[in-house]
């Protein structure tokens, strides 16, 4: 078993007891998103962030993202995200305060902006991960980002990531590139697993495309359980199932040291190949979740919210401990506890097969 699938172990069972007995309350949370900007570098076809939400909005500053660092409990899984993170001027300061806290921190980016400044400083500090977008080859890679000569600096950034762990004997951060699958970069997916491989990439993760506004969007989120967009279904875009799990296939034969995972939480290519192609509707093939009871996510405005784009409080207005045992974080715990799933959770990254 790999740190991975222990840290995953710890969560599930820190947020099954609380699910179970807590009547909507939770432990302290053992896993928090921070997005430190909703800028980013890039032009993304499938952004699912609202430019226009954004204008005019102040991003948490410094001392108040620090105040969010002193409230999360010790040892907590700290993720920096935005936007693209790296952008933040004030980033490195951001990032030695959190490991001076003692939190588990990664950090995910385009990769873009990974320069031998920023990587010295995560190798030497022990960062746990770095997780790189990637989704395509070259030319595929550079048309979905929106900005030419993306693929390269990236790969660049990369091999020097690479070479520094080396030099240095270190097996940490983890790299963990992410791959969102869509009808233009199925074909490239062996391709794409082969060059993780050269990179010497610990994880290649695989999500499908998110098409529901209710998940995990820090630009649309609702003050409402009851909107209407939580009770509607995604999907996976425009896949052609008989392609990605021909795709799939000629991956699975690839397996070597860099691990295939899979969101959502498909435990092998046999489970996911089964949900593709009889596109069973995830209330009633997924386990419940137990995700609202051990993490939550917050945008680069202070608005946090559970795993769906619900609003739970602000930390300009909250604290953190106030936050999540809130009457509004706990009516949303136990109205998912009670639909077991809402349909808007269809293809979540969090959710858990039983198929």
């Amino acid at each position: 078993m790999n740190l991975s699938s222990i840290y995953e172990s710890i969560l599930n069972y820190h947020g099954l007891l609380a699910y179970l007995y807590g009547n909507g309350l939770a432990f302290t949370p053992l896993r928090v998103q921070l997005e430190v900007t909703g800028t980013c570098n890039l032009k993304c076809e499938f952004c699912c962030q609202d430019q226009e939400y954004k204008q005019g909005k102040e991003e948490l500053s410094l001392a108040e993202i620090k105040s969010v660092i002193d409230q999360i409990p010790r040892f907590t899984l700290l993720t920096f995200s935005g936007g693209e993170p790296l952008l933040r001027k004030d980033i490195k300061e951001i990032i030695n305060y959190a490991l001076e806290k003692k939190h588990f921190c990664n950090i995910s980016t385009n990769g873009v902006l990974l320069n031998n400044e920023i990587i010295e400083l995560l190798v030497k500090k022990g960062f746990l991960a770095i997780s790189v977008s990637l989704d395509g080859m070259v030319e595929i890679h550079d048309k979905l980002r929106g900005v030419p000569q993306t693929f390269e600096r990236v790969k660049n950034n990369l091999i020097t990531l690479s070479a520094i762990k080396k030099e240095q004997k270190k097996k940490f951060p983890l790299l963990d590139v992410k791959t969102v699958m869509t009808d233009k970069n199925i074909e490239e997916l062996v391709k794409l697993y082969s060059f993780c491989e050269t990179m010497g990439a610990d994880f290649f993760t695989l999500s499908l495309l998110k098409t529901n506004q209710a998940q995990f969007n820090p630009s649309s989120l609702k003050d409402n359980i009851e909107d209407e967009s939580f009770y509607r279904r995604g999907s996976s875009g425009n896949l052609e199932t008989g392609k990605l799990i021909s795709a799939l296939e000629r991956l699975e034969k690839l397996r070597g040291k860099t691990k295939i995972r899979f969101y959502p939480r498909f435990r092998s290519l046999k489970e996911l190949r089964s949900f593709l192609a009889t596109r069973v509707d995830s209330q009633m093939c997924a386990s419940a979740c137990f995700e609202p009871w051990s993490s939550f996510q917050i945008n680069a405005y202070g608005q946090a919210y559970p795993c769906l784009s619900y609003k739970v409080g602000n930390i300009k207005e909250y604290t953190l401990k106030e936050i999540w045992g809130s009457e509004s974080f706990i009516s949303f715990r136990r109205r998912l506890k009670k639909n077991k799933l809402f349909p808007s959770c269809d293809g979540c990254c969090y959710l858990k097969m039983r198929i």
